[in-house]
């Protein structure tokens, strides 16, 4: 078989591809030729044509194929035919559907096409026409701002052409053809910023395709001056301009070569004048490069006709020189440029204008407003100009206000001032054919006033915009314009604090349009003169305007407020308040008004009143709204709530301070309602202030109660009893140490006033205990509280008493016992067991007394206070004064011998000494004589018998003996002594309201005078040596001293020290106590704090040691409850070492104990808990590991200090740092209370006369600060 045969299958087989691809080809060009598309057919069409073309050109060349190729040349015609016919249909109609896109996408199709019948025979120029067709898809291309695409359509036509021999071709169209390709190439380059390859093909083509023909000169020396311009027009710096430079001088040489081409008169003319426009634009490059020099000669050689002719007069040259000789300085030249220009017929008024602006930039300043003026004047007399022309001038002198200093922008404001009154200008503006115009001269004259007023030169801008107003005409569609100039001019002269000149042109605005902007610049205009009746009653009047709206209202009180007008900016908000209770939708939320209406108040004195009113509306709004919803969402509406309960502590202090307790009353409960809201559902921690101010409220009612000399009545006493009630609760969901001392005490102290008030002495003695077993009781508190417990008709010796023995022992357990507060303490408690007990308690009265005694043993003169040592020493002896008249013998020894010890340790009483040691003598020899006297006469002894002869002894009166005058009792020294008394003494003592039985009992000690008589001895009972015990004890301590001290120092210190370090029940570090929780496996952690203090700061996160914390609150009321479910959480007790874990160690010792005696292994106490100096928060970064660290899980925001108070500000303190909460520092209450026995008595102790106020002596008493919120 022959090899043709093999073969021949294959070919049939490619024959029949072709002709199925070729046939789809022309199915998809007669769909093409079809002119009703949509864009959609259009571009599926173009993209089967793609992809049918694709295919085709993998079975491409076709070179043994002449026919294949024909067919192909005629179908890609017929494609390039119906694209030109799409494109004639879519400039006529402008209705298609299609895009140009589309329809070049088709003709590059048709290229593609006709590219693959590029070398088909009996067809003239195949590949010129096929590179023809290139050509003009990517001219297309380019214009449709494809330069990719129309890079690479020309990129083929170049690909194509380059395989010709240009030497061969003859045709000039052809020729033109190589060209145009090479300079549409380099321009699609240039768009790409190819600028590399752009510059290379115009020189390519400068030298290979010129062909010498003046046409192509022409259109090379055109690109090359293209280019300049665009390189002019994107950047003005010294290369771009060299490089524009070189440019334009190709240009200029290919003009030169094209005129020795040119074979006719039109030829060279069309080049001279490429010639001229390349030279005019080479002089405006030089003048950019302030070249002037070479501006003047390129303008002398254009205009000498150096290209030949008469010269070139071009409306530009003028303006070149005149700037070239500004450039130089030589402004006669350049003026006389500018009047040159009026002799060219036909320049174009933009040339001269432009001129003219020139000239006033670069001379107008220096040459003075008359000079300027005069040239413009002039030029404007020598032509005949539009008032189109006018408006040009006025818009170029006056410029755009960019680049201009203050004294050229009110220069060149003059010189337009005098153009547009001058009567000349105004008359090309009359006709109505020149209404456009005078509107245009209008704008430019309103814009220039308007620069110089935002400048703040009202003077030039109201001189400006009355010269506008010439521009106006006085017809009734004007009048909106006119009212509007006339409220311009209005604030240029209260700008210019000229005030009724403003308002008179502020009467005519309001003639011409009654709106709300005329209604309030004459609110303005009243600020300014301080009429502030009529300020307030045009605010009244704005509101019935038409166009009227709140903004203007809320703008009003700016306005006021920056005028100082204080109370009209209150009526202009208080105003604008009731429009939120209409629903109307408001620039701004009530609550900013409401702040900043209250912030105003506080601007000046004696607004209180109205600043409760606003304060107490802002509650009941947001009652009714919904806090969320008044005050807003999350940290918006936390700062607005905390600004209003902010300033309600704050005026309710102040108040209280200023004795106006009715207010402070409202303020401070009104604090406590703003800081118990709710925001976002979420408690707040501001339980702290609520507590503090309901206690404060309850201190101003009594404060007012004492002021107006009025008791409180049932209601305000059960009012007084519920605010107290949640003060409590609060108090007790608080961790100890919390609240500080002295308002723990002030809580304690109107508790108990109130509770007296309803007799509840039960309460009011839970109360002082509770207070006295917390931290923050103190000694002066106890005595304030013993002493008001006293007073009054509702006193409670049972809360004095034990008040007053828990301050005994507090001042004597101190240091440095105040001695003055220890005298009076004692004083009280001898006078309350006196009077409220009388004689039953008699040992109880004694033991005071020798408490008192013990308490003066040892001390240095004068230490204790002499006055009330005197008080004790004369009252216990009278009190033996009953006792000795009836004859109680052991009784009235036991006063006397009291009243004995204690005059020993007061100094000053030696004369009273002696006196009480004789008459103990002589009532003992007395007794003694009486008891055998008794004996002898054989009566049994009894202590009645010795009792009843002794009473009548001392009762009866002494007989007369045989000389009476000279008769002296045994006992005449005693019997003269009266009853002992201190002057001062009784006196203070006697003021009290109390009324002692004993004092009107006792008169003076009598004369224990009887008959002498004879008494029978009897023998004494057997006594005990004390002395010699005595001796006996002090001979061994001076013996055996070391072994004395060495038992000393075992007893008290080392004893208690290994006691401690042995004992299972102990305070532990924290570090230690996470030693015992990683060294030993039966140890855990328990957390006793409450569950509001978790949610805050979490427990130690013990996952690293495999252990978890077991959580159970802490209280003494409950302990057994609590015992039960830490059994209930420790199954092994007796093996179970548990450390207990407290905010501070309040309570954690105190549950160690418990459960240690309660059968637990060991019970440790962290010392100092969780938030101490020492405790788990502060040593956790340098000794725990970070595993364990207890993390915050609310960052507390940290407080400014004081501001000054703002407009929308308010002054406050920063916060207690300790307490954990926002509260302000509140200092100490010294509450003054009158001693019921005399001011007198205690001299230094601060506890003088009760005062009416809740804070006596407070210095600033301010809540934390509150984030401060934004500024309406």
């Amino acid at each position: 078989m022959r090899i043709a045969e093999l073969s021949s299958p294959d070919l049939r087989h490619q024959s029949n591809h072709h002709e199925r691809l070729l046939s789809q080809l022309e199915s998809l060009i007669k769909q093409a030729e079809n002119q009703n598309h949509s864009p959609e057919t259009l571009s599926t069409l173009s993209s089967d044509l793609r992809q049918t073309l694709s295919r085709l050109s993998q079975l491409a060349p076709f070179s043994n194929n002449n026919s294949l190729m024909l067919r192909i040349w005629k179908l890609s015609y017929r494609l390039w035919n119906s694209c030109v016919d799409l494109s004639n249909s879519a400039s006529v109609s402008r209705s298609s559907g299609f895009s140009k896109e589309s329809v070049a996408g088709l003709r590059h199709v048709a290229s593609d096409l006709l590219y693959l019948a590029t070398e088909v025979s009996g067809i003239p120029s195949p590949a010129v026409k096929s590179a023809s067709f290139y050509h003009k898809t990517g001219l297309i291309w380019h214009d449709l701002k494809k330069f990719d695409l129309a890079s690479t359509c020309f990129e083929r036509a170049t690909d194509i052409v380059s395989k010709l021999d240009i030497t061969r071709i003859s045709d000039s169209g052809e020729k033109k053809l190589l060209l145009d390709i090479n300079i549409a190439r380099s321009r699609a380059a240039w768009e790409v910023l190819d600028r590399n390859l752009a510059i290379t093909l115009l020189n390519r083509a400068k030298k290979s395709l010129l062909f010498g023909s003046f046409e192509h000169h022409k259109s090379l020396a055109s690109q090359y001056l293209v280019f300049a311009k665009s390189v002019l027009s994107k950047n003005n710096e010294a290369s771009s301009l060299n490089e524009a430079l070189n440019f334009m001088n190709e240009a200029l040489d290919l003009c030169e070569k094209g005129l020795a081409e040119a074979r006719t008169r039109e030829e060279t003319l069309e080049l001279k004048g490429l010639q001229s426009k390349t030279l005019r634009f080479i002089s405006a490059v030089h003048l950019q490069k302030e070249e002037y020099e070479s501006v003047i000669k390129c303008v002398r050689v254009l205009r000498e006709g150096g290209f030949g002719g008469d010269g070139d007069h071009h409306a530009s040259l003028p303006v070149l020189a005149m700037k070239a000789w500004l450039g130089l300085g030589r402004n006669s030249e350049a003026e006389r440029e500018l009047r040159g220009m009026v002799a060219i017929k036909g320049i174009p008024e933009s040339i001269w204008v432009s001129a003219v602006e020139a000239y006033f930039q670069a001379a107008g300043t220096a040459a003075g407003a008359e000079t300027a003026t005069g040239v413009f004047l002039g030029l404007l007399g020598r032509c005949h100009v539009s008032a189109k022309a006018a408006v040009r001038v006025a818009h170029r002198v006056v410029g755009d206000g960019e680049d201009v200093n203050e004294g050229a922008a009110k220069l060149r404001s003059k010189v337009v001032a005098q153009l547009a009154s001058d009567e000349r200008v105004q008359a090309l503006f009359a006709s109505d054919a020149a209404a456009k115009e005078r509107t245009a001269m209008h704008a430019v004259l309103w814009n220039c006033a308007s620069n110089h007023f935002r400048s703040k030169d009202y003077e030039t801008s109201a001189e400006i915009f009355e010269k506008s107003m010439l521009y106006l005409p006085c017809e009734m569609e004007n009048r909106i314009l006119r009212a509007k100039s006339f409220r311009v001019l209005c604030l240029c002269y209260l700008g210019l604090c000229q005030l009724d000149r403003a308002q008179e042109y502020i009467i005519e605005a309001e003639k011409l349009e009654p709106n709300i902007a005329s209604a309030f610049l004459k609110f303005k205009i009243y600020l300014q003169k301080r009429d502030l009746n009529g300020a307030t009653d045009q605010i009244l009047a704005m509101k019935t305007c038409l166009d009227f709206t709140p903004d203007f209202l809320s703008l009003s009180a700016h306005e006021a407020v920056a005028c100082r007008a204080l109370p009209v900016a209150v009526a202009s908000l208080s105003n604008l308040l009731n429009f939120y209770t209409s629903k109307t939708a408001m620039p701004t939320t009530e609550v900013v008004v409401l702040r900043t209406l209250v912030t105003i108040l506080t601007q000046e004195p004696d607004n209180e009143s109205e600043v409760l009113k606003y304060c107490k509306r802002t509650h009941a709004r947001a009652s009714g709204l919904g806090p969320d919803t008044f005050f807003g969402r999350e940290e918006v509406g936390r700062r607005e709530l905390n600004w209003f309960a902010a300033t309600s502590w704050n005026f309710g202090t102040k108040c209280g301070k200023e004795k106006r307790y009715e207010l402070c009353i409202e303020f401070l409960r009104l604090a406590s309602e703003f800081y118990g809201v709710l925001i976002d559902g979420k408690v707040e921690e501001n339980s702290i202030m609520v507590c503090k101010s309901l206690i404060l409220t309850v201190s101003a009612m009594i404060a007012s109660e004492n002021q107006k000399q009025i008791s409180l009545v049932d209601i305000e006493v059960k009012q007084a009893v519920e605010l107290l009630d949640k003060a409590t609760k609060i108090l007790t969901s608080l961790s100890s140490g919390t609240m500080e001392p002295d308002l723990l005490f002030m809580y304690t102290f109107n508790a108990c006033d109130i509770h007296g008030r309803i007799n509840n002495s039960e309460a009011q003695l839970h109360l002082v205990k509770s207070f006295a077993c917390s931290k923050a009781c103190n000694a002066k508190h106890l005595l304030q509280l013993g002493l008001t417990a006293l007073q009054g008709p509702r006193s409670n010796p049972q809360v004095a008493t034990f008040a007053l023995n828990e301050c005994l022992s507090a001042l004597l357990s101190s240091p440095l016992p105040d001695y003055e507060n220890v005298a009076l303490t004692v004083r009280k408690l001898v006078t309350v067991s006196s009077v409220h007990k009388g004689d039953t308690d008699d040992d109880a009265v004694h033991s005071m007394y020798k408490q008192a005694y013990r308490i003066m043993v040892g001390l240095k003169e004068g230490e204790y206070p002499s006055e009330e040592g005197k008080w004790l020493a004369m009252t216990a002896w009278n009190r033996g004064a009953v006792p000795v008249r009836l004859g109680q013998v052991d009784l009235a020894k036991k006063w006397m011998n009291v009243g004995l010890e204690l005059a020993k340790q007061v100094a000053g009483m030696e004369t009273y000494r002696e006196c009480m040691e004789d008459f103990i003598s002589s009532f003992e020899k007395k007794c003694h004589e009486l008891k055998h006297k008794i004996t002898g006469q054989g009566k049994p002894q009894t202590s009645s018998m010795i009792m009843e002869s002794l009473s009548m002894v001392i009762s009866s009166s002494l007989p007369l003996q045989n000389h009476p005058k000279t008769h002296k009792s045994p006992f005449s020294k005693s019997a003269n002594l009266p009853l002992l008394r201190h002057s001062n003494l009784l006196h203070t003592f006697t003021k009290t309201h109390l009324s002692f039985t004993i004092i009107d009992l006792l008169t003076s000690l009598p004369s224990l005078a009887s008959e002498t008589t004879s008494v029978v001895p009897s023998t004494e009972p057997v006594k005990i040596d004390l002395e010699s015990i005595l001796v006996s004890i002090d001979d061994f301590f001076n013996r055996y001293p070391f072994f004395v001290a060495g038992c000393t120092v075992i007893w008290l210190i080392v004893t208690p020290i290994t006691k401690y370090y042995l004992s299972k029940c102990k305070y532990i570090y924290a570090n230690d106590s996470f030693q015992k929780l990683r060294g030993d496996p039966n140890a855990q952690l328990l957390d006793i704090r409450n569950a509001k203090t978790l949610v805050s700061l979490g427990s130690p996160n013990l996952n690293s040691l495999n252990k978890s914390v077991v959580q159970l609150p802490f209280t003494e009321e409950d302990e057994d409850g609590f015992l039960k479910n830490v059994l209930s959480n420790f199954a092994d007790p007796a093996n179970t070492v548990v450390c207990i874990l407290d905010n501070f160690d309040g309570n954690s010792l105190k549950a160690a104990e418990l459960l240690f005696k309660n059968g637990f292994k060991e019970a440790y106490a962290i010392k100092d808990g969780v938030r101490g100096k020492k405790g788990w928060l502060a040593t956790q970064e340098k000794f725990l590991p970070r595993s364990v660290h207890i993390l915050s899980k609310k960052k507390k925001k940290k407080v400014k200090t004081s501001q000054k108070l703002e407009i929308n500000g308010v002054n406050q303190q920063t916060g207690d740092k300790n307490d954990g909460s926002s509260s302000g520092s509140v200092p100490v209450v010294q509450s003054q209370m009158k001693d019921p026995a005399d001011v007198n008595e205690t001299k230094n102790i601060n506890v003088g006369s009760r005062s009416s106020s809740p804070y006596p002596n407070y210095p600033d008493m301010k809540p934390p600060s509150s984030p401060t919120p934004s500024k309406p």
